[in-house]
C-alpha cells in the first residue's frame, strides 16, 4: 500500500486504505514479562507478515493484556496527534492518556524501588500497518514516566505506549504515573511523517535521514533505527532475564510466510542445546552442503559481500562446507544487528567437520521438535 513518493501521496494512500481494510484484524500477541508488583510491561510480538505484495492499514487494537488499560481511554485520548489536528501534552494534564514515545533515558531508583522513563512523544493517529505498529516521526515533545520495580526489561530507542494519569510538572515536562506499559522492539514498529514537529532539538540532532519521503520504511531493519533515532544494542535480549527470554520466545513463532523457523531472531533461545539437522537448500532446492564460519563476523561479512563474493569465499580455509543431513548441537545463538536472521554456534555429530565448532545461519538448520 505505502511507497516512498510524497508525504501527502503517503498519507493519502493510508486514508483510502483505512476505508478498505475494514474487516476485523486481530492484534499482535504480546507477553507481560514483569512481576505482580512491578508495572506491567507487556512486549509485543511481530504481527504475520502480508501476504504477496500488498501491505494495509487497519485501527490500532490492543491485545488482551493492554485492553483493560486502553478501554478506560477517553474518546478524545484515542487519538493523540494526526495530520488533521495536533495534540498538547501539557493541555492534557489531569487526564488519563495513552500516550505512544521512544525511551530517550531510563534511571532506576533502587531505593524507592521506581524507574523513570525520559520519553520523546510521537504522534498517533489510530491508524497503523496491518504488520508492524506505525506512528508518527514527530510529536508533541517529551514526557516522564514513573514506573513501579527497576531492572525492567526496557531499552532506550524503542516504543512504548504509557497508560495513566498525567500532571503538570511545574514548567517541566508532563509526567505520567505509569499504570501499564506496552513496548515494541525494533523491527516491530516504524515511522510515517505527519503532525507538526515539536521533538526536541536533542532528538533531532540524531536524525542522520533530511528526506521525510525516506521516514517510512514498511520492512526495518537495525540501521533503520539508527539512522532516524540513534545508537542503541539491537535486541531486547540483551536486557530480558533468561526467565524472560524463554517465556517470550515461547509465545511464538508468528506467521512468517517462508521464513524457516530457526532463522527467526524470536525463536532463537529455544534452540539452544538442541541436536538439529543441516538442510542446506536454494530457493527451494537442495545443495550438498551448507557454509559455516570460524567467526560470527566471518559470516557476516559473508551475506553482505552479495553473490560473487559468496562463491569466492566458499573456498575459503576458514568457510567450512558442513555436509547436507548430518545432525549438529547448537551451542548458543546470535542475533547480528546487520541481518534480519538468526545464527547459531554448532559442532557437527559427523562428517569432515565432527566435534569442531562452526557458525551456520538459521535458515539451513531445522529442528527435529522443540523439547
Amino acid at each position: 500500500m505505502h511507497t516512498k513518493t510524497s508525504r501527502s501521496a503517503v498519507i493519502g494512500s493510508r486514508l483510502l486504505a483505512a476505508l478498505i481494510f475494514t474487516m476485523a484484524v486481530l492484534p499482535a500477541p504480546s507477553v507481560v514479562l514483569t512481576g505482580t508488583k512491578d508495572t506491567p510491561v507487556d512486549l509485543a510480538l511481530p504481527m504475520p507478515q502480508p501476504r504477496g505484495s500488498g501491505l494495509g492499514t487497519k485501527s490500532v487494537k490492543p491485545d488482551e493484556d493492554e485492553k483493560p488499560f486502553f478501554d478506560k481511554l477517553p474518546a478524545d485520548q484515542v487519538v493523540t496527534g494526526s495530520m488533521l489536528e495536533g495534540y498538547d501534552l501539557a493541555k492534557n494534564a489531569g487526564q488519563y492518556v495513552g500516550w505512544c514515545g521512544i525511551i530517550r533515558g531510563i534511571k532506576e531508583d533502587p531505593k524507592a524501588n521506581e524507574t523513570t522513563l525520559t520519553i520523546q512523544h510521537t504522534y498517533s493517529d489510530g491508524q497503523t500497518d496491518t504488520h508492524i505498529m506505525t506512528v508518527s516521526f514527530n510529536g508533541a515533545g517529551d514526557f516522564t514516566a514513573k514506573l513501579r520495580g527497576t531492572h525492567l526489561p526496557l531499552l532506550p530507542l524503542r516504543l512504548v505506549k504509557v497508560y495513566g494519569t498525567a500532571k503538570k510538572n511545574g514548567s517541566d515536562k508532563p509526567v505520567v504515573d505509569a499504570v501499564f506499559i506496552k513496548e515494541w522492539d525494533w523491527w516491530n514498529f516504524n515511522f510515517m511523517d505527519y503532525g507538526q514537529d515539536g521533538r526536541n532539538p536533542q532528538w533531532k540532532s540524531a536524525n542522520k535521514i533530511s528526506d521525510s519521503r525516506q521516514i517510512y520504511d514498511p520492512y526495518p531493519k537495525a540501521k533503520y533505527y539508527r539512522d532516524r533515532l540513534g545508537d542503541a544494542p539491537a535486541c531486547l535480549y540483551d536486557v530480558m532475564k533468561s526467565d524472560q527470554v524463554m517465556r517470550y520466545a515461547k509465545k511464538g513463532p508468528v506467521e512468517q510466510t517462508g521464513v524457516p523457523e530457526m532463522a527467526l531472531r524470536l525463536t532463537a533461545p529455544l534452540f539452544v542445546g538442541q541436536t538439529v539437522r543441516v538442510e542446506a537448500e536454494d530457493q527451494g532446492h537442495s545443495m550438498p552442503f551448507a557454509p559455516a564460519f570460524r567467526e560470527l563476523s566471518e559470516y557476516v561479512e559473508f551475506v553482505k559481500a552479495g553473490m560473487a563474493g559468496r562463491i569466492a569465499a566458499v573456498d575459503r580455509t576458514h568457510v567450512a562446507q558442513i555436509e547436507a543431513g548430518i545432525n549438529v548441537l547448537v551451542l548458543k545463538y546470535a542475533l547480528p544487528d546487520q541481518l534480519s536472521s538468526a545464527a547459531y554456534l554448532v559442532r557437527p555429530q559427523s562428517g569432515k567437520y565432527k566435534d569442531q565448532e562452526w557458525w551456520m545461519p538459521g535458515f539451513v538448520l531445522k529442528a527435529r521438535s522443540l523439547k
